[in-house]
């Protein structure tokens, strides 16, 4: 059954190519028959033929898949000048409305409402259709059914598009619009020099220019964008290209502003706007926000942080031709839950969702939009492989996201926003020794050497130069670093006597988080009006030296 059902389908598709090949191949004939010269050869492209001593091409296309199909007839005819008569659409209305069209006008009240003429040398399209004669035979043409006639500087062409079938196309019709054609080129002017820089057109240059900066806008942003992507990529990319569009928006509407100036006052202005639109809606838009993020990235000298973040999820998404590939993981910002970065194929086959962890390292950007520097795979669990802990461990294992204190966003005093920073780095390494010990309490080991160097974090903290306005807060530190070092004394006792003990309920727990808690209120109390990532790694910093 499905060899059969194979062979039946791959007949019927070979079918409908050859008798589709065969209704093109009809028609042509059916073409070569009709046109008045012409040999009964089917034709390929375009032909020539002969109509009452005039040499004429005519060529047939039978559409494909982005191309509808059309038939169109024209005979040679040189001059200096173009142009291309269809009918009036609503848009070419509203555009002459606005003033940002002028059309060609010939005063034919009937023909100008009828047909829109296009052309970018006027003086000689009013010449052309000076003549009633011309107007009359040009809607002869397009009355017939054909939808366009134009003319390029070389010959003049109607042209049917959405032709469909010559099977029953009367033969009177291509002489008719022969005639037409031929009577129209007899009262065509073939002198008629425009004014031009250096040989090309005013229109010509003005148009160029317009065209040539959302082209390198486009161009650009494409660059910058991959450049970004590679080297300097955000972690908020959608946010800062959203927070980008403050200067790209604006620069837009001025730029279309000019645009419609430069471009006004042809009768293809409408047209050329409409393209030049939709380049600067993605030209714009793509080199500020390229421009932005390398410059967050390339100007950003802070120092880089390593985070270590637990893969908690991986998807795939699809399109027509390709498959991205995502990874979810835990943040380490605060107010965030995860965060998701796109990864290759081979990296994504190698994560295991809730088991895998990622080591990523990343700089606060000069924009302040946080960048990836690197990252890399780690073991499925850093901790259980005896590899040394890492502070990103250490609060990742606390539940707290860790906020760095960022010195450049500070609100406060230089000196003690330059203390700050020094001192929450000591937290943090304090924070990571006794994480250590607490880790091997919990298994039974020796933390002598941990507790120690605890202590000494403790110490260094206390030989600070400390600002008088921040000492009562400081103070509270040490004395809940010093309960808690006494509390690990405590429990390394009671390992040795193979005792249990129960970490959140112990007094001094408890006593050293309650003082701990007083110094971040402190804290936010002594600095109300400082930066809020700035208060968050206050309670991140401090809340992670808890032991609760």
């Amino acid at each position: 059954m499905p060899a059969f059902f194979f062979i039946f389908v791959f007949a019927l598709i070979v079918g409908i190519a050859i008798y589709s090949l065969w209704q093109n191949d009809k028609t042509k004939q059916n073409l070569s028959k009709i046109l008045p010269g012409a040999s009964g050869i089917p034709f390929s492209g375009q032909s020539s033929a002969n109509y009452q001593g005039v040499d004429y091409s005519y060529q047939y296309f039978p559409g494909s898949r982005n191309s509808p199909p059309f038939f169109k007839v024209s005979i040679p005819f040189k001059s200096d000048g173009e142009f291309c008569v269809v009918k009036e659409s609503r848009a070419d209305v509203f555009f002459k409305k606005l003033g940002i069209d002028r059309e060609v006008q010939t005063g034919d009240c009937d023909f100008d409402q009828k047909y829109y003429i296009l052309s970018n040398h006027p003086e000689f399209a009013s010449r052309c259709f000076d003549s009633p004669d011309n107007r009359s035979a040009v809607n002869s043409v397009l009355s017939l059914g054909f939808t366009e006639v134009k003319h390029d500087g070389k010959v003049i062409e109607a042209k049917w598009k959405n032709f469909k079938s010559a099977d029953n196309l009367d033969p009177s019709l291509v002489n008719r619009t022969l005639d037409s054609l031929i009577t129209f080129s007899k009262s065509i002017p073939t002198n008629m020099p425009r004014p031009s820089i250096m040989g090309y057109p005013l229109w010509m240059v003005r148009r160029a220019a317009v065209f040539a900066v959302p082209s390198v806008l486009a161009a650009v942003g494409v660059v910058l964008y991959i450049w970004q992507g590679v080297e300097y990529k955000p972690l908020d990319g959608w946010n800062f290209f959203i927070d980008s569009l403050k200067f790209s928006v604006p620069s837009f509407c001025i730029f279309i502003w000019l645009a419609a100036l430069l471009l006004r006052g042809r009768s293809y202005s409408h047209r050329e706007l409409y393209i030049v639109f939709w380049v600067s809606l993605f030209g714009f838009p793509s080199s500020v926000y390229g421009a932005e993020a390398l410059m967050n990235g390339y100007q950003d000298h802070a120092e880089p942080m390593s985070h270590t973040a637990k893969i908690v999820n991986k998807y795939e998404t699809h399109s027509r031709n390709s498959t991205t590939y995502h990874i979810d993981m835990i943040s380490w910002r605060a107010g965030r839950q995860t965060e998701r970065i796109t990864v290759s194929p081979s990296f994504y086959n190698q994560v295991t969702p809730n088991k895998s962890y990622l080591k990523i390292v990343t700089r606060p950007g000069a924009l302040k939009y946080e960048w990836i520097c690197s990252s890399e795979r780690m073991a499925e669990n850093p901790i259980a492989t005896n590899q040394p802990l890492t502070i990103e461990e250490a609060y990742r294992m606390v539940g707290v996201p860790r906020i760095p204190f960022d010195v450049y966003r500070s609100k406060i005093d230089p000196i003690e926003s330059n203390f700050l920073q020094h001192f929450f780095e000591l937290i943090d390494s304090a924070t990571l020794k006794r994480m250590e010990a607490m880790i091997k309490l919990q298994a039974g080991r020796n933390a002598a050497r941990s507790i120690s160097e605890f202590e000494a974090m403790k110490n260094r903290i206390g030989q600070l130069d400390t600002p008088e306005k921040i000492k009562p807060a400081l103070s509270l530190v040490l004395e809940a670093m010093e309960e808690q070092k006494t509390f690990l004394f405590k429990w390394t006792d009671s390992v040795k006597r193979g005792q249990a003990v129960n970490v959140a309920s112990h007094p001094l727990v408890k006593s050293s988080s309650g003082k701990l808690m007083r110094a971040y209120q402190e804290l936010l109390n002594l600095y109300p009006n400082e930066d809020e990532q700035n208060k968050q790694a206050y309670r991140s910093h401090l809340a992670a030296l808890d032991f609760v």
